[in-house]
């Protein structure tokens, strides 16, 4: 077995991790990330309720991190990541194809071929980032962990707004589904730039463990048994679940609120802003003070905005205004709960000798709770469709009871945050097995 890197070597290599984030957002942005993708979807017919499906499909596939684990990590944590990540860049190429398969088969052929598409894609996404985070959790020294990922963060969020930009004037100048297969193809391009940068970091070499499957179960079990791990575990499923309306914001602000599609897509720019203006001190404060209090401080502050959105006011001349400051509030919110949680984890909770395990468990958690908050916010709308009308000075629709228990829910988040305690990392913290 090799030696592990220096940390003077992961240093230097630090700004290809940072450049291959950054080409990773554009590849996010222009394929299956965002609104792109569901407006692409939308064009080729695809009804709504399978392009629920196949959105849940990417969270559900995190699953497969806790059985592919042991496999990942004797593979080698960065082959297997950039084997699969290489790989999806070449599945994704396959959506070009699908309005073909609209003009021939169908808007049935065309959705089936989609969904077998996106979970090729998504299986590999998933087994490659099982072994992104373990060799994240070794690649990244631990004393710069904030600061490093609120550059990732500022550098990748500017990259995510100007190719949004790019793609809304490309759509815009664009007839049916040509537009979109311009963005597919130039987004596959960024997701193999992304790959390139990564074999310049060290790090994420493959490991013989000779306890074999017994061995890994056993770290995976010892996860659980960490108490503050299972604290984080309980309080970031209650943060994603209350937080899991916030994807049909945009459909409030349009329909409640009544603000233009165009104030709405102006609505990202503004979160994109707050967040990059926050970051660096965000990362900063969280090297500086630890994750937990960053990561409280940001979950309370997200716990305000449901309550302003049940507040704001309809069809009024400060609607927009307010949609605008909630916007960039939201944005610094997120930065402090991502940095934050992320040095929480990785720095001051996770022992690199049984990264495998724990960060298997973290991936297919959040993937659990990830894929029903969608589809569980999606049947309660249809539920509350016809709520409409006042009580009192509050007015009531459809995401009225939506926005109340996102509210409850992420300040049971902040309870179960409050109790995990002075964070001490777990025995075995032998650096040179991942």
């Amino acid at each position: 077995m090799s030696p592990p890197p220096s940390t003077a070597l992961k240093i230097r290599r630090l700004p290809w991790a940072i450049a291959s984030g950054a080409c990773n957002a554009v590849f996010g942005s222009l394929t299956f990330g965002g609104s792109v993708f569901v407006l692409f979807l939308d064009c080729l017919g695809l009804p709504k309720s399978r392009i629920g499906l196949v959105l849940s499909l990417f969270p559900f596939c995190g699953l497969l991190a806790i059985p592919f684990g042991l496999v990942v990590g004797r593979f080698g944590a960065k082959r297997a990541w950039i084997t699969c990540f290489a790989l999806r860049n070449l599945v994704i190429l396959l959506l070009i194809l699908a309005p073909l398969v609209v003009h021939h088969g169908g808007t049935s052929a065309a959705a089936t071929y989609v969904t077998a598409v996106m979970l090729v894609f998504a299986v590999l996404r998933a087994v490659g980032e099982t072994g992104y985070y373990p060799w994240f959790r070794e690649f990244c020294p631990d004393f710069i962990r904030g600061r490093f990922s609120a550059a990732q963060m500022i550098v990748a969020t500017i990259c995510s707004a100007i190719s949004l930009w790019i793609a809304g004037y490309v759509i815009g100048h664009s007839q049916g589904a040509g537009g979109f297969q311009i963005l597919i193809a130039v987004g596959a391009v960024f997701g193999l730039a992304s790959v390139a940068a990564m074999l310049w970091v060290p790090g994420g070499a493959p490991f013989d463990d000779p306890s074999g499957w017994g061995g890994y179960w056993h770290k995976v079990v010892s996860s659980l048994r960490h108490r503050d791990f299972r604290l984080y575990l309980g309080g970031m499923g209650l943060y994603v679940l209350g937080a899991a309306p916030f994807a049909f914001v945009p459909l409030f602000m349009r329909d409640s609120v009544g603000l233009s599609s165009v104030s709405v897509v102006r609505l990202e720019m503004a979160a994109l802003l707050g967040g990059v203006c926050s970051s660096f001190f965000v990362g900063r404060a969280s090297d500086r003070y630890g994750g937990k209090k960053v990561m409280l401080l940001g979950t309370l502050a997200v716990a305000v905005l449901p309550i302003v959105w049940i507040w704001m006011p309809r069809h009024s001349p400060w609607s927009g205004p307010l949609a605008y400051a909630a916007a960039s509030w939201w944005g610094i919110a997120n930065a402090a709960v991502g940095i934050g949680g992320v040095r929480l984890v990785f720095s001051e909770m996770i022992p690199i000798d049984k990264a495998m395990g724990y960060s298997s468990v973290y991936y297919a958690f959040s993937g659990l709770i990830g894929g029903i908050g969608p589809l569980t916010v999606g049947w309660a709308l249809a539920g509350t469709a016809g709520l409409q009308g006042r009580l009192g000075g509050l007015n009531l629709d459809s995401y009225t009871p939506l926005f109340a228990v996102s509210v409850i829910l992420i300040l049971a988040s902040v309870a179960m945050y409050r109790a995990i305690g002075r964070v001490a990392r777990p025995p075995g913290t032998n650096e040179a097995t991942p």
